[in-house]
């Protein structure tokens, strides 16, 4: 996976290159870029101390297989020794003998067969002991590597949050004037050759898409924060808890960035050439639902899960808008289902909406 900023989507299609203008202008590349950059570190932190919180109890459980095999390797080799010196000492004792009774046969075999047991034994987990050294020291060089990664991406978090940081405007987060106006909308009305069908599809994809970027870095922001912060603690940030807010926020925050993003980028021809746009327009308004969804969802911790679910049941779906809200319905519900009707009011869409319904 791998974060793209707004300006390198979509620029397959010319058709698409002023829409995407427009995204740019909405949400300039200049403010965009050192949060891209900060997602990518993040996600790399998020891979890397997945992998470390992973090897930790993995690499404690083998320490101690490994020192109880030594213990059991050390107790049969002196067992096998102990034999061994018996079998040597009743040897002894009949070096001048010409015949054996049947007594001592017996003794000789009773201690060959103990020592072949206890040999065989011994084999096996002084090679089991063998093959986990070995994994032992793969995982155990790995993780250090995943410790260099880790500690590198908390370098790039710390430059990403400085430049944002220096994005401000009179001590304003600059993340938190980014909108759409009434110019953009002017812009996608001035787009030739398209219905006043496919230019309303083309506002609310704008709002939806900006809105849901926004959203979606200020979580990551949030998450770079406190990885940063406990990791100059030593400690790390754990995010990969299947029950954990934190685990949604990263999980929704990268999904949206990447898989919707992906969908985003795939709707722009369509929504722009009138054969496309008459046959999966609806998929179209299911992403841009999706979109606000998932926005929804890092502002007001809340999701219709039944909604989800019928949406990601839509024939023709994008099978990243599909795989999106799978994610978002598996989350927890981090604030109760009276929050719905905060759902309603939103600064981004109240104008794209309202704009419609007038029309």
């Amino acid at each position: 996976m791998k974060i793209q900023d707004t300006s390198s989507l979509g620029r397959d299609y010319s058709e698409c290159e002023e829409f995407i203008n427009i995204c740019t202008s909405a949400f300039p590349t200049a403010i965009e870029l050192p949060y891209t950059k900060l997602a990518n570190y993040f996600l790399d932190y998020a891979v890397s101390s997945g992998k470390i919180s992973s090897y930790r109890p993995d690499l404690d459980r083998q320490a101690k297989d490994m020192s109880e095999l030594r213990n059991s390797v050390a107790s049969l080799s002196t067992r096998e020794q102990q034999v061994l010196d018996s079998l040597r000492s009743l040897l002894s004792h009949c070096d001048n003998e010409k015949n054996l009774s049947p007594d001592v046969w017996k003794s000789l075999q009773q201690l060959a067969n103990a020592g072949f047991a206890t040999s065989k034994e011994r084999d096996v987990k002084a090679t089991n002991l063998s093959k986990n050294s070995n994994q032992y020291m793969d995982q155990s060089i790995d993780a250090h590597e995943q410790q260099e990664i880790m500690k590198n991406s908390i370098v790039g978090m710390q430059q990403s949050l400085e430049a944002i940081q220096h994005l401000d405007i009179d001590s304003q987060r600059r993340i938190d004037r980014v909108e759409v106006t009434e110019r953009h909308m002017e812009r996608i009305d001035a787009i030739p050759n398209i219905s006043s069908e496919q230019k309303e599809t083309l506002k609310n994809m704008l709002v939806s898409y900006v809105g849901m970027r926004v959203e979606s870095f200020k979580a990551v922001e949030d998450l770079a924060y406190k990885a940063v912060n406990a990791y100059q603690h030593g400690q790390i940030l754990d995010i990969h808890f299947s029950d954990s807010e934190l685990r949604d926020k990263y999980l929704v925050a990268m999904n949206g960035l990447d898989e919707l993003s992906s969908s985003f980028s795939e709707d722009l021809y369509g929504m722009i050439n009138p054969t496309v746009y008459a046959a999966r327009k609806e998929n179209f308004q299911a992403d841009i639902m999706t979109m606000n969804m998932f926005r929804d969802y890092q502002k007001n911790g809340y999701v219709d899960k039944k909604e989800a679910f019928n949406l990601s049941m839509m024939n023709g779906l994008n099978y990243t808008t599909q795989d999106a809200l799978v994610t978002l319905g598996n989350t927890r519900d981090a604030r109760k289902a009276e929050l719905s009707a905060m759902l309603q009011d939103s600064s981004t869409t109240n104008y794209v909406e309202t704009n419609s319904m007038a029309k």
